[in-house]
């Protein structure tokens, strides 16, 4: 049997829902004040992790903030795809750099 409201329920549309992510002086994106990764949780989140076992292994990072990462994400996949697209070319080229870097002092 479905369960109904026995009382009105008001919306506010006005109302938002913060959204924890901190830009660091890098560019990186960070979930709050914690040193963990928006790409750390979104690529756990595509590997289909729930939001309790991302929690379990970021134990920083609250269920709530968790939660708000991947509603932001399915909400604007476009800039947080463009964003982790970025994170990767920069990724990139460090690593080639590093490894020129590494070869050349060989």
């Amino acid at each position: 049997m479905p369960t109904t409201l026995t009382a009105p329920v008001k919306l506010n549309p006005s109302k938002t829902i913060p959204v924890a992510i901190r830009i660091d002086e890098g560019g990186v994106w960070r979930v709050g004040d914690t040193r963990v990764t928006i790409d750390s949780i979104i690529s756990r989140f595509k590997q289909g992790l729930a939001a309790e076992e991302i929690v379990f292994r970021f134990p920083m990072v609250s269920l709530g903030d968790v939660f708000s990462i991947i509603a932001f994400y399915l909400m604007d996949r476009e800039t947080v795809e463009a964003y982790l697209a970025e994170q990767e070319r920069l990724s990139k080229a460090l690593r080639e750099e590093t490894g020129l870097r590494a070869k050349a002092e060989s």
